[in-house]
């Protein structure tokens, strides 16, 4: 049995309204203060990678500070697909994945034809014309006399992904989260500034031990006491604001759903990109875009959203597709409905396999992701 792709609610906040409502905060001209943030000299917004809703509430006994103020109404959006690299660059850009074009984990190159990992092999895209469709929004708060500053660990601060998604802000790295955390302090007390503060921690523990995990239960405490002190030594005329980039879901490994163990069930398809929880498939031609869909619909229409491209884009979960980015968006979507990944059978040296923690898709879980206010 195949079910028909839900379409997105379009009237959510979502985490591409953070930074324009911060910017209006802040006085920047030309911002919409959606999400109705008051008026400070400074802004520090924490961006905890993979600290869902749910997976806060679920650990509440472990994030008393955050938790004293999550509700429903402290509770907004992320972009689908639910991952990193899709939605960071929605944070920065304040539009949607299909205006800026970076569509998932591993998306295909329409021109070359190459499977990029998004995370860690932006440099391979050649081209003349930027990768990223829309511009950050750092520039407009530098040209209002706000310092844009991005802190992060160390070893982000020269990746190909933070020097796109972050153009046009300082990078500062640091290795723990405490020291991020006077990083952040030190940057919004000397001048007028916006300061984005990256916690990493969580959602590379959610991956090699689940979100269940005493491990991860652990530096969710660590995480909730630095940005506890965080908010008590903050001026009174600077924000802090913690969000995340999307939530995690624990899947067991008997929920592993193997595809391509018939070759026959790999035909016309000739590259395989977005994550385990949401794969996009890249067909041959056009003409057999139709075959391939209801074929995976028969195989995975039971654990499944299998969905064509144009079924995805009028769904509205992409937002509005700019029409230079219409050809990196998948032939054919294939979207976890219940709590399964999808991997490749002849492949089972796929890092992934060993994950516990996943996202990309559109369940409660990794789609809300707190918006607390805590200073």
């Amino acid at each position: 049995m195949s079910f028909m792709l839900p379409s997105a609610q379009k009237a959510t906040p979502s985490l591409a309204d953070v930074l324009p409502s911060c910017l209006a905060s802040l006085g920047v001209a030309g911002f919409e203060n959606l999400l109705g943030f008051r008026r400070v000299r400074s802004s520090i917004v924490v961006i905890v990678d993979g600290l869902g809703a749910l997976n806060l509430s679920a650990a509440k006994a472990h994030a008393r500070f955050l938790t004293q103020n999550l509700s429903k109404a402290s509770t907004i959006s992320t972009v689908f697909p639910s991952t990193t690299a899709a939605a960071l660059p929605s944070f920065t850009t304040g539009v949607s994945p299909g205006e800026h074009g970076m569509l998932g984990y591993r998306v295909r190159v329409p021109e070359s034809g190459v499977l990029v990992n998004q995370l860690t092999g932006l440099d391979s895209i050649g081209g003349t014309e930027p990768w990223m469709s829309s511009t950050p929004l750092y520039a407009q708060a530098r040209e209002a006399g706000i310092r844009p500053v991005i802190v992060s660990k160390a070893r982000f601060m020269q990746s190909s992904l933070t020097k796109v998604i972050h153009a046009g802000a300082d990078v500062i790295g640091a290795v723990t989260i405490g020291q991020r955390c006077d990083e952040a302090l030190a940057v919004a007390k000397e001048s007028a500034s916006l300061v984005v503060l990256y916690i990493s921690e969580l959602d590379e523990i959610a991956h090699a031990h689940g979100v269940a995990s005493h491990t991860w239960a652990s530096k969710l405490e660590e995480v909730d006491a630095e940005l506890a002190r965080l908010s008590g030594a903050a001026a009174k005329d600077v924000s802090v604001i913690v969000t995340a980039d999307h939530g995690v879901l624990d899947i067991a490994s008997h929920s592993h759903v193997l595809y391509g163990e018939d070759p026959s069930t790999m035909a016309h398809i000739v590259a395989i990109g977005g994550e385990p929880r949401c794969l996009q498939l890249y067909v041959d031609s056009e003409d057999n875009v139709q075959d391939v869909t209801q074929l995976w619909r028969e195989l995975f229409g039971d654990v499944a959203y299998v969905a064509s491209r144009e079924e995805v884009m009028a769904s509205g979960w992409l937002g509005n597709v700019a029409q230079r980015n219409v050809s990196r968006v998948g032939d054919v979507f294939v979207l976890a409905r219940k709590d399964v990944v999808f991997f490749d059978f002849h492949d089972p040296t796929n890092k992934a396999r060993n994950m516990v923690g996943h996202h990309g898709g559109i369940s409660p879980a990794e789609l809300k992701i707190p918006l607390l206010r805590v200073n």
